[in-house]
């Protein structure tokens, strides 16, 4: 039986590892599409090439989902999403002060410092999720979120101090 046009040009349009694949395999294939895969692989450089040129797109394929991989991570940390070990969805930020909105700027912030001070996270599926649970890298950006916080909460409570201080000695002139 011999190939019918279809049959060729798909083999003829095969990628080497699918040739190899079809050779590894020839009690599966016609006699005349194996001649016609061995010889396409010899026309392409031989096995050897061949199986350089697969190796060479199995690394760059690794190449181009590490890369997509990073480039997730890094999204994933421009959005600062948290994702829950346990499942890997993202984690939702929960907080137990009050919703009311401020009236200040200095009681926005001080609002913000106190809501990331006292937050804790929850993930959809598996609930409550503990610090400590969370990758190294993700603890590391909470720490550095947490210190943030802090930090702006002091500059609002000492900035509070300094003027009612400043008031108090232009109020007793």
């Amino acid at each position: 039986m011999a190939l019918d046009e279809v049959a060729r040009k798909r083999i003829e349009s095969a990628t080497d590892e699918a040739l190899q694949e079809m050779l590894a395999a020839r009690a599966d294939y016609l006699p005349e599409a194996c001649a016609l895969a061995e010889k396409l692989i010899a026309d392409r450089g031989g096995v050897e090439a061949a199986q350089r040129r697969i190796a060479e797109s199995k690394k760059q394929e690794a190449e181009e989902a590490e890369r997509r991989q990073v480039t997730e991570r890094h999204k994933a940390e421009e959005r600062k999403i948290y994702r829950c070990p346990k499942c890997g969805g993202e984690l939702d930020l929960t907080d137990s002060s009050n919703k009311g909105p401020s009236k200040s700027l200095v009681g926005a912030a001080m609002k913000a410092s106190v809501d990331i001070l006292s937050a804790s996270f929850h993930c959809k599926t598996c609930g409550p999720i503990k610090t400590e649970e969370l990758s190294p890298e993700d603890q590391k950006k909470w720490a550095g979120e947490k210190t943030a916080a802090s930090g702006c909460l002091v500059i609002c409570v000492v900035g509070i101090i300094l003027l009612l201080l400043l008031f108090g000695l232009v109020v007793s002139r």
